[in-house]
């Protein structure tokens, strides 16, 4: 309050009362999406502000202290007492006589509704909806207050030029909206959100729920709602950094098996409900170990490490380094619950993940994602601009490289109980992947990419998390969508950056591979890897003509224990740790 005073006397060094208050009834938020009362007078009466009666002026007078509530055309019981409150206080003070007070008091209030008012209240779809926030979230950045940038975008007459992909953006819509009953046909009441990007950051398409809309600017369960990410965050904090920073490679060998924690329990299970036991990083990502990425953070990274990638590089902005509750206790993501396993805090939206998933498909950079291309403001001018949008390379061209194809893997290979992600196969397309799960399967995500975009996709129960029956839907969902967008499309593949190769190594001791290991696989490696040949099976080099060749080792299918050791039953300390899956 002392802030505002400061503020209205130094207004009124440079203005007049009159011009402040012409500002004011220019400016004002009168509801339908009108700002200003011109905008009023042609929203409901469809008439010039000097046009109207007296009646009609009281009426958009009463508008101001509550814009929806007073609405004349949803509210019109309530705006018709506002309405009186605003005359009889004119006619009290004596500026309108006792007989047009009485006058107005009881005639029918005849609305008129023009375009206007038309256009700013139907319901649009979840896209327009985020075009509209993502403009006026611009223009008040520009320095535009923001009263001016809604009244700017509802009656400024600004020309918006969509980023959106109209075919992917119909094919979401017919599956969650038109077709939504048949979409998960066994669970009614199940919910959904789904946010699509290409590799530059153009966002191609949105729905924010399951289901008829029937509203704007509603809570979109794709970019507003925050829920754990479960596995799907493993990627972004766990196997990406170490690889980033030369920690491992895709075949460094990780215990997946617990560790034991400062009060003597054993953390973390797996969903799958044993332990490998030692195993490769790439198959320790496969099959979702959530040991393998705790041992990762644990042993090889950091907790500081594996956070500051997941806010900072990946610009996970619903991670806290430090989160106060309500009742002034204190907490923190910096945790391996969170790092590791997903168990976050307060969680992620989809859009946030799937904007960080897309690195794994472009080389490394994270864009700046837009709804738009650029604003035009009603003389012609651009006022904002996002054709040539900013990224930051948020890891190497080489660690995206070897990401990409080692979530492809996920996908493509068909190891391990938990490994769904190999059921968003689509004939021979490449697609990278991976799904999350938290406790007792209440969040279930898949965020994965093919050579055109990358989607995400969260299922679960809105208002009280509980079980979600059946398989995992949501990698049901985006074959199903991806299936018809990549329909007619030309086949194409991600480019494979020059500075990672491919090399056979030995599934035992992770090394590469000689012509005497028994067990070999081909792995993706980074060219200034620091991996040795295998020690344990020395291997030879044959003569071929005037060069030495490497001779390539017998592949032989690696052995998978057929008894697993179950685990002992634990949890983490401090926070609430995921399913995983």
């Amino acid at each position: 309050k002392l802030t505002e005073i400061f503020k209205a006397l130094n207004l009124e060094k440079e203005y007049s009362k009159d011009q402040i208050l012409e500002a004011y009834l220019n400016l004002i938020n009168l509801g339908g999406g009108a700002y200003g009362v011109q905008s009023a007078a042609r929203t409901y009466f469809d008439k010039d502000v000097q046009d109207l009666t007296l009646m009609e002026c009281a009426a958009i007078a009463g508008i101001t202290q509550n814009p929806s509530s007073y609405n004349p055309i949803y509210y019109p019981n309530n705006n018709t007492k506002r309405r009186n409150d605003v005359l009889y206080n004119m006619y009290d003070q004596g500026y309108i006589s006792k007989e047009d007070y009485l006058i107005c008091r009881f005639s029918k209030l005849e609305l008129n509704p023009g375009d206007s008012a038309t256009s700013a209240t139907a319901v649009v779809d979840w896209y327009t909806d985020m075009i509209r926030e993502d403009v006026v979230e611009d223009l008040i950045a520009a320095g535009y207050s923001s009263e001016a940038a809604k009244s700017m975008l509802y009656q400024g007459g600004l020309k918006i030029y969509s980023a959106v992909d109209q075919k992917l953006q119909s094919i979401c819509e017919k599956h969650y909206i038109t077709n939504a009953k048949s979409l998960i046909s066994s669970l009614p009441t199940l919910q959904s959100g789904i946010f699509c990007v290409d590799y530059e950051g153009r966002i191609l398409a949105t729905v924010g729920r399951r289901g008829e809309k029937t509203g704007n600017l509603l809570n979109s369960l794709a970019t507003d709602a925050k829920r754990q990410p479960g596995s799907s965050i493993k990627p972004l904090t766990a196997y990406s950094p170490s690889i980033e920073l030369d920690l491992v490679d895709w075949s460094t060998i990780v215990p997946d098996e617990p560790i034991r924690l400062a009060n003597g329990s054993l953390y973390p299970r797996n969903s799958y409900g044993f332990y490998y036991g030692d195993v490769t990083v790439q198959f320790g990502l496969e099959v979702s170990a959530n040991a393998v990425s705790v041992h990762l953070i644990n042993d090889y990274l950091t907790i500081n490490r594996a956070f500051d990638f997941g806010k900072n590089r990946y610009s996970l902005d619903s991670l806290y380094d430090v989160y106060t509750h309500e009742n002034g206790k204190t907490d923190t993501d910096k945790t391996l619950s969170s790092m590791a396993t997903g168990g976050t805090l307060i969680g992620v939206t989809v859009q946030e993940i799937t904007e960080a998933y897309s690195v794994f498909g472009n080389g490394g950079k994270l864009y700046d994602s837009y709804s738009y291309y650029y604003v035009e403001n009603i003389d012609g001018e651009v006022i904002l601009d996002n054709r040539d949008p900013l990224y930051e390379q948020a890891i190497s061209e080489s660690t995206a490289g070897v990401m990409n194809k080692m979530l492809q893997a996920v996908v493509q290979n068909k190891s391990g109980a938990a490994n769904a992600a190999r059921n968003a196969k689509i004939g021979t397309w490449e697609i990278y992947g991976k799904t999350g799960t938290t406790n007792d399967f209440k969040d279930r995500w898949f965020v994965a990419g093919n050579p055109y975009c990358v989607a995400g996709i969260w299922c679960g129960y809105e208002f009280v998390p509980k079980y979600i029956a059946g398989n995992h839907h949501s990698v049901y969902i985006w074959k199903r969508i991806m299936q018809e967008y990549l329909n007619g499309k030309e086949q194409i593949t991600f480019d494979t950056p020059d500075s990672i190769v491919q090399r056979w190594y030995c599934t035992k001791t992770g090394q590469f591979a000689t012509t005497l290991c028994p067990n070999a696989k081909q792995g993706w490696y980074k060219l200034n890897s620091g991996m040795t040949s295998c020690r344990e099976h020395r291997g030879t080099v044959i003569r071929a003509g005037e060069k030495w060749v490497y001779k390539p080792p017998v592949v032989v299918k690696p052995v998978v224990p057929s008894t697993p050791t179950e685990p002992t039953t634990s949890t983490q300390d401090n926070t609430t740790s995921s399913q995983g899956g």
